[in-house]
């Protein structure tokens, strides 16, 4: 099977082989390309989730942190300057400032995509919030100068508030380490992918190159050898040597020339072998042998011709003295020869 498969291939033209080792290696580009392209890719993919997704959700949460620790500060400093209007009205700005943030923080954040469980989280967030926001406005709303609403509001503030505060910040804790972990995993895979795709793109580059010096040798040596073969027999002619055997065994361009050569190499032998036979007839004293000229043609069978003439020009002066010396024998002088 195997010497069937490389006979099959001995008997492409050179254009075909050519063809077919180019072939090979623009199959071998386009697998690099494909693994290339398909992992850069998920590569972009797993980025893109990292620097569009994670990484802006994890901003907003910190921005949101941010902002509830200083409503918080602003909350407690008003508990604080409740005696003095003009810094108590400051710090009540900066707590509506800081509330309006991180509203629009948190609605910045539920347009990203979450999974299942940050959807439960921020779920029980929105509660949870709903619940402090109440508690806070109640601190602010028990404010007065008396000392027993200043009281009130301290003790709701460290209290109720304090611990919905904290739960809070503990979604958002949880959040944020939800977030980051798979911004991790992300990473990872996008790391692997670089990897496999760097060490296919190695293998198949190592494979491509093999593969490639091994057509190179193989159709050069296909090309090159019964070339080197047919100038041997070439020389071999030209030296008068057409006793070499030329064995044709395949249909390419080579093995044309081979063919042509083993033709050619025949001809000549017949020429020769016609021109020897020739020869030892006349030697032989039959004069009236001649060369089959119609065994040849082209220029073989105008040599042939010529062969011919040559012996006609000497044996016709040949018969003419035979004839007039059998004249003289029987006694009749012939014409002058």
């Amino acid at each position: 099977m195997r010497e069937f498969n490389m006979q099959w291939f001995k008997n492409l033209t050179v254009r075909t082989k050519l063809a077919l080792g180019f072939s090979v290696m623009i199959l071998f580009m386009g697998v690099i390309g494909a693994v290339g392209y398909f992992s850069i890719g998920d590569i972009a993919q797993n980025m893109d989730e990292i620097s569009n997704v994670r990484l802006r959700r994890v901003q907003h949460i910190i921005e949101i942190d941010r902002d509830l620790n200083q409503a918080l500060v602003a909350e407690r400093s008003m508990i604080i300057t409740m005696n003095t209007p003009e810094v108590f009205e400051w710090f009540k700005d900066a707590y509506d400032k800081r509330i309006e943030e991180s509203d629009l923080h948190w609605e910045q954040l539920k347009v990203l995509p979450a999974t299942d469980k940050e959807k439960m989280l921020m779920s029980e967030y929105e509660k949870t919030r709903k619940v402090w926001i109440t508690v806070s406005n109640r601190v602010i709303a028990n404010l007065d100068a008396s000392t027993l609403g200043k009281r009130k509001s301290t003790n709701l503030s460290l209290g109720l508030a304090r611990a919905r505060f904290e739960e809070m910040r503990q979604i958002l804790k949880q959040l944020t380490e939800i977030d980051l972990e798979n911004a991790s995993r992300a990473y990872q895979s996008a790391h692997a992918t670089y990897q496999l795709a760097l060490m296919g793109m190695v293998i198949i580059t190592t494979i491509a190159l093999l593969a490639a010096l091994g057509l190179a040798l193989f159709i050069s040596q296909g090309i090159t050898r019964p070339l080197r073969n047919a100038v041997d027999i070439s020389n071999k002619i030209a030296r008068g040597d057409l006793t070499q055997a030329i064995v044709v065994d395949r249909t390419d361009e080579p093995g044309q020339l081979l063919a042509a050569m083993e033709h050619m190499t025949g001809k000549l032998g017949a020429v020769l072998n016609e021109t020897d036979k020739l020869i030892q007839t006349v030697q032989d004293g039959k004069l009236s042998a001649r060369a089959d000229t119609r065994a040849f043609e082209g220029v073989w069978k105008d040599l042939a011709v010529g062969v011919n003439s040559i012996i006609d020009a000497f044996v016709v002066p040949i018969n003419v003295t035979a004839e007039s010396l059998e004249r003289l024998a029987k006694g009749d002088i012939p014409e002058k020869i």
